[in-house]
């Protein structure tokens, strides 16, 4: 058989988390330029959901969310970075407070020079709520098996927060 997107890498997922909880299918054909869907329950619910425009302990939790995610996004190099840019209509709430979002997120990752640290910039945009949010973070390595993220991110031209992470690789 001959596909349509023949040699184009599409990616599939599942999950099921309970009731209440993420359950559904995910999908994302493309490489450089992709396209994502979610079909299934209460995607968007977790505090490491959506943090570009919400903190995690204000995530909507066990019970709300989305039926319907639709996404598109893309990557190109440029100056000596990356730029990223992803857009996501997240649609069919289950609750009267999980409204239609269109959310969108632009940012510019580089690595800086002598030290290697990565460096990102970005803007992200609730397009329903007319509402802007900034952010600079860095990933600076310690050891082979732990990095550092130090963050500051602005709600529009106001402060939201600041803090620094650390990942371990086990």
């Amino acid at each position: 058989t001959e596909l349509v997107f023949d040699g184009v890498p599409i990616t599939i997922a599942a999950s099921d988390n309970r009731d209440g909880l993420t359950r559904g299918v995910v999908a994302r054909i493309g490489k450089d330029v992709g396209l994502s869907m979610a079909f299934g329950d209460h995607f968007g619910i977790q505090g490491s959901a959506l943090t570009q425009y919400q903190r995690p302990e204000d995530a909507p939790g066990r019970g709300r969310g989305y039926r319907r995610a639709l996404g598109l996004d893309t990557k190109y190099s440029w100056a000596g970075g990356v730029v990223e840019a992803e857009w996501v209509i997240l649609s069919d709430g289950h609750t009267v407070l999980d409204v239609e979002r269109s959310l969108s997120d632009l940012r510019y990752r580089f690595a800086t020079k002598g030290t290697g640290y990565i460096v990102t910039f970005g803007w992200a945009r609730s397009w329903d709520q007319q509402r802007d949010w900034y952010r600079a973070f860095a990933e600076i390595p310690v050891s082979d098996k732990v990095v550092w993220e130090p963050f500051v991110r602005f709600r529009g031209l106001g402060w939201q927060d600041f803090g620094i992470a650390m990942h371990v690789r086990l």
